[in-house]
């Protein structure tokens, strides 16, 4: 992870902080390609990459990204990362 966009990656919660969006509900059909369409080949790949993803690579993605902020309300990064990719811990 080599840093975050906070024009993209991040929506501001009205106090002052940053929140990731939770993705708790279905998807929108589609989703995927009406992504790569908008953001462009370069984002499109960094979807793929991650699409990608084996959970263990996940969590040392999430882990990473936790050290670098002062506050991190989540659930472990395994139970994220386990949500979101249909793998096994490798």
């Amino acid at each position: 992870m080599s840093g975050l966009d906070k024009g993209w990656s991040w929506a501001d919660d009205g106090g002052g902080g940053i929140e990731l969006c939770d993705a708790h509900e279905k998807w929108e059909d589609g989703w995927p390609e009406n992504f790569d369409r908008v953001v462009g080949s370069k984002m499109a790949a960094e979807r793929k990459r991650m699409w990608e993803l084996s959970v263990s690579r996940c969590v040392a993605d999430f882990e990473e990204m936790r050290r670098r902020v002062p506050q991190w309300e989540v659930p472990p990064a395994v139970n994220v990362c386990s949500y979101g990719l249909g793998s096994v811990l490798t």
